[in-house]
């Protein structure tokens, strides 16, 4: 239950609010603190991934081969806020959350499921003090939660997404948002919003580990 995952080292949530997006600085996160250039490596993966997008896009797939082109994970339990877009505002959302969600009785929902944390910017941040969001844990497949008010279930909005895993430092992700805006410009296309932001892997909690984080990004 989501209850014995939050003390016991549950849900990692420390990608999330960490993160840089083109530009947009989370206000914890040391004014001076590098970033470490994309590697060759890194870069050439990003525009596999972008290559492979555009490619789908301009082929209609059948019904089957599209649906199993799709992440299993498709749905989160989340409350959507405005709110400053910082560490502190961000894990106090995803705690928010758990709590509520044991409140109203439902947690037993990830009794056999590890969920992570999402976080849906639903506009462009920068220069923002106050961004639109929607914050919270992901749900296994299939769940049939009827969540209350302040908490709803909502499908992530992955579908015809740039989908790229990123293995590295999370301060990376400000560059790896602008290589995948960089590649789509190319084709005449361009990154937008919303942005999904899915946790996939401890980093150890700080921004300068590696670990897994899946950014989904829009064209528009």
């Amino acid at each position: 239950m989501y209850r014995k995952m939050l003390f016991l080292g549950g849900p990692v949530i420390a990608v999330c609010m960490m993160v840089v997006l083109g530009g947009i600085a989370i206000r914890a996160q040391p004014p001076n603190n590098a970033v470490a250039p994309l590697t060759e490596n890194q870069v050439q993966n990003i525009q596999a991934d972008v290559a492979a997008f555009l490619q789908r896009s301009k082929v209609a797939q059948p019904a089957a081969a599209a649906a199993a082109a799709q992440p299993t994970v498709n749905s989160a339990l989340v409350q959507q806020i405005t709110g400053a877009f910082t560490y502190a505002n961000i894990k106090a959302q995803i705690d928010s959350v758990g709590n509520e969600a044991l409140r109203q009785d439902i947690d037993s929902v990830w009794e056999t499921f590890r969920p992570v944390p999402v976080v849906i910017l639903l506009e462009d941040p920068t220069g923002k003090a106050q961004v639109r969001m929607a914050i919270g844990l992901t749900l296994p497949p299939g769940s049939k939660v009827q969540p209350r008010a302040p908490l709803r279930v909502v499908h992530l909005p992955i579908e015809n997404s740039v989908r790229h895993i990123h293995l590295g430092p999370q301060s990376q992700l400000a560059n790896v948002f602008g290589t995948i805006d960089a590649e789509l410009k190319k084709a005449g296309e361009q990154a937008g919003f919303p942005v999904v932001l899915q946790c996939i892997e401890d980093p150890g909690g700080t921004a300068n580990l590696t670990g897994r984080t899946l950014i989904n990004v829009p064209t528009r």
